[in-house]
């Protein structure tokens, strides 16, 4: 997908942010991911493709032809890549995927409870892990279509400088 030195000068970059440029960073290749047919939003999976145990996730990400996420699923792996020596067992991930443990371990790192709660919210409708944000799930309820959604919560968090305001 990208040469040595792009992936050097893009773990850089995300380095060298701060917190909610970090967010952006990973709300933009939530983006990419999607138009390059990498992931396919599906609510109500976090994460869903066969992950071999002994071998570094962000390898793993970057070999991955496509896999069924939901928003935070989506972030998660993004965010991922800039680990690249983490394996699944740092995470607690699972041959079979990876759920709310491993995402909120991962993402808690630029991410506050709340915002992940929200955005869990939001694309899950409120039948999610995370219920009751009311604005976030009217916010989810705007789009009907799985993609449409993660697609404008990711542009949501862009515009608003790394936090997502439903």
């Amino acid at each position: 997908m990208s040469s040595p030195e792009a992936t050097r000068y893009l773990n850089q970059r995300f380095h060298q942010a701060d917190l909610a440029q970090k967010r952006q960073i990973i709300a933009q290749d939530v983006l990419d991911a999607i138009r390059a047919e990498k992931f396919r939003p599906i609510s109500g999976v976090w994460v869903d493709w066969n992950i071999d145990l002994d071998q570094p996730l962000a390898a793993q990400v970057e070999k991955n032809p496509t896999c069924q996420v939901c928003a935070l699923g989506a972030a998660f792996l993004c965010a991922v890549r800039y680990h690249p020596g983490a394996y699944p067992r740092d995470f607690h991930v699972m041959r079979s995927g990876c759920g709310h443990d491993a995402i909120f371990k991962l993402l808690g790192d630029f991410f506050e409870d709340d915002q992940l709660q929200m955005i869990e919210a939001a694309y899950e409708q409120g039948r999610g892990f995370c219920g009751g944000e009311t604005e976030a799930i009217c916010f989810g309820l705007k789009y009907e279509d799985d993609q449409e959604r993660m697609i404008a919560i990711m542009q949501n968090i862009l515009a608003n400088h790394g936090t997502f305001v439903p």
